[in-house]
């Protein structure tokens, strides 16, 4: 396990650089189960560093997951997930890759399909389309 400690506009950040999952699927189902958990520092490690910036601090990245469940609802009453697929993402370098997800709850389902990117030698969930 590799760690560095950053200082940025007067803020010490620490990030723990790990391989991580080894595909996609592997990624997006260990970020999905994060989530669902509430374990947000744990998703907070699985997101690139341009969704963690979008998001600011980790603390408010917590805040803003903990305020988006209070409006939402509980993540883990009765939902569940599937990756329904894995494809390219185009001939983009470093390569990416859509993984389709499918929500269940009762008889309703979502779809939604997250960017996985490579970065900093792992991959990194890295926004929805």
């Amino acid at each position: 396990m590799l760690a560095f400690v950053a200082v940025a506009g007067g803020a010490v950040t620490w990030r723990v650089l790990t391989a991580g999952p080894d595909t996609p699927q592997e990624l997006v189902e260990e970020y999905l189960s994060a989530r669902q958990s509430y374990d947000w520092v744990a998703s907070w490690e699985l997101i690139c560093h341009s969704e963690q910036a979008a998001n600011g601090p980790i603390d408010r990245y917590i805040r803003l997951q903990d305020a988006a469940v209070a409006t939402t609802g509980p993540l883990n009453d009765g939902l569940t997930f599937r990756v329904a697929g894995v494809r390219a993402n185009g001939s983009t370098a470093p390569q990416s890759h859509v993984v389709d997800v499918e929500f269940r709850r009762d008889d309703e389902t979502h779809r939604m399909a997250l960017l996985v990117v490579e970065e900093g030698g792992g991959l990194r969930v890295c926004g929805s389309r």
